[in-house]
């Protein structure tokens, strides 16, 4: 009776320590982000810059293609296509 109390109370604190690592992580990826975004910002405008997260799933795709050598579907590939195409229209300079 005694190891399982002390085994549902190491469970319990193990997974407060779980949340509060994660708190942790989570924070400093929100201030890598964040400064990110901001350095973007002071370089070009809003409206542009938001345009260019639209390329994050084609990024997201390159790189499980060239690290995990994964094989892309072919509607990845038709939806990364039209991705570029939008974001090449929407920041195309106008004459």
């Amino acid at each position: 009776c005694h190891s399982l109390k002390y085994l549902k109370i190491i469970l319990v604190l193990s997974g407060i320590l779980f949340i509060i690592i994660m708190l942790i992580y989570e924070a400093k990826s929100l201030l890598c982000i964040t400064t990110a975004w901001s350095y973007v910002l002071s370089k070009i405008p809003a409206s542009r810059a938001a345009s260019y997260l639209a390329l994050i799933p084609v990024v997201a795709l390159l790189i499980s293609w060239l690290w995990l050598s994964e094989t892309p579907v072919t509607s990845s590939l038709i939806g990364g296509g039209v991705v570029l195409l939008g974001v090449l229209l929407v920041n195309r300079r106008s004459s």
